[in-house]
């Protein structure tokens, strides 16, 4: 895995682990623990995940199991500029190829889950819009 540089002494590391920290310490907060993570710093550096195995008392090879099962949860900093299109089964056939060739800082992603909204897109806070269009992932690229 490619290492990512991060400074597990900011205050939004902090606040993450003190919420952490109150969470029981049982298997099943396994992914609430990863959620809170992701919410504070917007992915989960290696040290997010090693602080959960220790708090839930897992190895880390199985935390890591379950992270890289979610697509919603990232193991590597997210490129503040990129957005990304869902690739799923039916996001494929309402048009989503077509997405991922109209502009150069798209990325593909796995299902998001929202196929009633497919082709679905992501933009770079995370805000998710459905039905879209050639023409309207290009207008608001360019904003």
């Amino acid at each position: 895995m490619k290492e990512e540089i991060f400074d597990s002494t900011s205050e939004a590391f902090h606040e993450a682990k003190n919420a952490v920290g109150k969470l029981p310490k049982t298997r099943d907060q396994l992914l609430p623990a990863l959620e809170i993570f992701q919410q504070k710093i917007r992915w989960l550096p290696e040290s997010a995940i090693e602080y959960v195995a220790n708090h839930i008392m897992l190895p880390i090879s199985e935390v890591y199991a379950i992270t890289t099962g979610y697509s919603e949860l990232n193991l590597f900093e997210p490129d503040i500029s990129q957005w990304h299109v869902c690739m799923g089964v039916v996001c494929d056939l309402a048009g989503a190829s077509e997405l991922m060739t109209c502009t150069d800082n798209i990325k593909q992603v796995d299902c998001q889950f929202l196929c009633a909204l497919a082709p679905v897109v992501v933009d770079q806070h995370e805000q998710l819009y459905g039905r879209v269009t050639v023409d309207n992932l290009q207008k608001w690229v360019k904003k």
